[in-house]
């Protein structure tokens, strides 16, 4: 919101009056953001057609919290003109805050004897405060920086025009500056009243009088009438002020600024002013990482930096005008610590100052104190800095001052054409140049390479929308694939299931050359052998193993089947006819180890085989069954329901002694040990196979 604000309507609108700000609590380190930084230096960029817009910024009434602020991001900033208040008589009332920053003052409202400030409002007859002792008003949808009813609390949101409070909730405290109700004017939604107080109240009336000198002298850049504000305003409060005389010759006060604004003289300087050059800047960072600040307010941590002409040279850098200090510090209570710096020409700028109500343990992260009391001096020389920490009783550790980084802002603008402005506008102040006879020759307004456009309104909302269309959108279908698709999601399960086992199968099954594996097979052999005597059905098993060594090993590859899954579930899935191939080529190569007398799967060493050649085509096979014993004499004339056709041998789990397949009906007794059917398989016509001299369908 801050940074539309900042932006809005801005080739039409040439100043933004901001009567809100932080919290003014005299604890609130806060400020500007990342969007509403950017958006500020958009403006002063961009604005007025390239003249810069003018951020006017209310200075705060956290005086009576001991508040400075120099702790506000947005009266801190270079892009902003800072405005404080003085009462009608000139002096600083109890609500005013402090700062290196501030700009100017103008009038406003006092303590109980002095006039408030008279101003347009919304609506007839509506207060613009609370009664005293009540709540501060409502914050008003203008948000004005103004004081609350007396003693009362914050105000918020309401429909006060003109009450206490800030935008976004940031109101300033009941003061008792309220006497009872105020009194407006007018009907039909017109009026004035005459209850305008704060810091909300000064800013505007900055605004008003740099409306007029844009009006005198329209092609003014926004650093023009900072430059204009700093000449011609006047010392104000002088006994009590501590007004200090920079290297340049200008005073400047922590409490009012270069002083009070004149209408007059800014309007008459406005006249004559010619366009300051373009804005540069210097910066230096240090960072050592551990400088430890003492105790006590008599020894501060004291830094030097010098500054050299070969430092700046290039920069086209002669006369300061904002002084920025960035620091990374720590310390238990961030309240205590003090931060002052000194120009080479010896004007001191209290950047931080001590507040009593700030307790917190943050310190400084990469916060930017900013000073215009050294405006028009030279940037060469030594550069102090000064960190005091006020813990006199050495109560809390020690605070660190972590880095800095220095930068100076300035102009090509050398000393002496300063002061020959200075004098020019002096010379203004008769009013000699007011009449319109006097037209001095405006420039055009600067020109970039580019103009970056914010991204619009109307393009946000659509980016956002659609955003959050593909979010729920992505959240339905995530619930949809959950809860829903148990079918599909069971079928995928099963295929993946099937493919890891049919490749851990070809696997197992092509590993004729482990060693590993024989030794394991073999292992097996003579545990089974064992009881192989006493029990029937274990002899024949174990035949079964030792005429069908695969066999045995698929059963171990079924029994540890799920660890094997868990560890190669990255491994690649084959189809049941790359199993049929990788079997096939696996014993192909087998009978030719046999045929050599090589070790081979379920042969020993140098043992020769009488198996054929390997067949030429394979029935595609995925599992394998496990060979069932029989006992001497039993299982005669039983059909072979399940025959697994592998390489060159005819594989049944089935107890027979006579199988029937399509086309083909054999009869033949199996041997004693009824292990299973194991016949060799010749190739028939090149198309076929035959069993003992029987055609089987290829």
């Amino acid at each position: 919101m801050e940074a539309e604000a900042f932006n809005k309507n801005m080739d039409v609108n040439a100043i933004f009056s901001c009567s809100w700000g932080p919290d003014d609590d005299g604890a609130t380190v806060d400020g500007p953001h990342l969007m509403a930084a950017k958006a500020m230096k958009f403006g002063v960029d961009f604005g007025r057609e390239g003249f810069g817009s003018i951020f006017v910024v209310a200075s705060g009434n956290g005086g009576e919290n001991g508040d400075n602020c120099n702790y506000d991001g947005y009266a801190n900033s270079i892009y902003t003109v800072t405005i404080g208040a003085v009462d009608e008589n000139g002096g600083m009332p109890y609500y005013a805050e402090e700062c290196a920053s501030m700009l100017g003052v103008t009038f406003s409202s006092g303590t109980l004897n002095k006039r408030d400030i008279v101003t347009t409002d919304w609506e007839p007859n509506v207060f613009a405060g609370s009664d005293a002792g009540g709540d501060g008003g409502g914050g008003g949808i203008l948000g004005f920086r103004s004081i609350g009813g007396g003693g009362g609390n914050s105000g918020g949101y309401g429909d006060v025009k003109m009450g206490s409070g800030g935008m976004s909730g940031r109101s300033t405290s009941g003061g008792g500056v309220y006497r009872g109700a105020s009194s407006s004017y007018g009907k039909n939604g017109g009026g004035c009243t005459e209850r305008h107080t704060g810091t909300s109240a000064a800013a505007p009336l900055a605004a008003g009088m740099i409306a007029l000198m844009l009006e005198a002298r329209p092609c003014l850049t926004w650093r023009d009438v900072q430059y204009v504000v700093a000449l011609t305003a006047r010392k104000v409060d002088v006994e009590v002020a501590h007004w200090q005389n920079n290297g340049a010759g200008l005073a400047h006060s922590h409490k009012h600024g270069f002083g009070l604004l004149s209408a007059w003289r800014l309007v008459n300087a406005a006249r004559v002013w010619k366009t300051v050059p373009w804005l540069t800047s210097y910066s230096f960072t240090e960072e050592r990482k551990d400088w430890q600040i003492p105790k006590g307010r008599q020894s501060p941590l004291t830094i030097t930096h010098t500054v050299t002409p070969r430092d700046i040279q290039g920069l086209s850098l002669f006369i300061v005008e904002h002084v920025q200090l960035t620091v990374w510090l720590s310390h238990p209570s961030r309240g205590k610590i003090e931060v002052k710096v000194v120009s080479p020409a010896g004007t001191v700028s209290m950047l931080a100052a001590t507040r009593h109500k700030d307790n917190s343990s943050n310190g400084f992260n990469d916060w930017t104190f900013t000073t215009v009391r050294c405006w028009g001096e030279k940037p060469t020389g030594d550069w102090t800095i000064l960190v005091t920490d006020h813990d006199d009783q050495g109560k809390l550790d020690k605070g660190r001052l972590n880095k800095y980084r220095l930068t100076l802002f300035g102009t090509p603008m050398t000393p002496a054409e300063f002061q020959d402005r200075r004098k020019l506008v002096e010379a203004a102040m008769t009013g000699e140049f007011l009449h319109q006879n006097y037209n001095l020759h405006c420039p055009p307004p600067p020109k970039y390479e580019s103009v970056y456009a914010p991204v619009s309104e109307r393009v946000l909302k659509i980016i956002i929308l659609s955003g959050i269309f593909l979010l729920v959108m992505a959240i339905y279908e995530t619930f949809e694939y959950i809860f829903c698709y148990d079918d599909e999601k069971k079928e995928a399960r099963e295929t993946i299931e099937a493919n890891r086992r049919a490749a851990r199968l070809a696997q197992e099954t092509v590993a004729g050359d482990d060693e590993d594996f024989v030794q394991q097979t073999s292992a097996l052999l003579q545990q089974q052998s064992s009881i192989e005597d006493t029990d029937p059905l274990a002899r024949n098993s174990n035949n079964c193993a030792h005429r069908f060594p695969f066999v045995g090993r698929f059963s171990d590859s079924v029994g540890n089947n799920t660890e094997e899954q868990e560890e190669d579930e990255d491994d690649d899935f084959s189809t049941s006819s790359e199993t049929s191939r990788l079997l096939y080529e696996d014993l192909a190569s087998g009978n030719k180890r046999h045929s050599s007398g090589k070790s081979s799967r379920g042969v020993s060493k140098g043992q020769s085989s009488n198996h054929p050649p390997p067949v030429q085509d394979v029935i595609p096979l995925s599992t394998f069954s496990v060979c069932k014993g029989e006992l001497p004499g039993q299982g005669m004339n039983e059909e072979l329901s399940t025959a697994h056709l592998v390489g060159n041998v005819l594989v049944s789990s089935d107890d027979i002694s006579s199988t029937s397949l399509p086309g083909l009906s054999v009869n033949r007794p199996i041997d004693s040990t009824g292990a299973g059917l194991s016949l060799p398989v010749q190739p028939h016509n090149g198309n076929s196979l035959s069993l003992n001299g029987y055609k089987l369908p290829s």
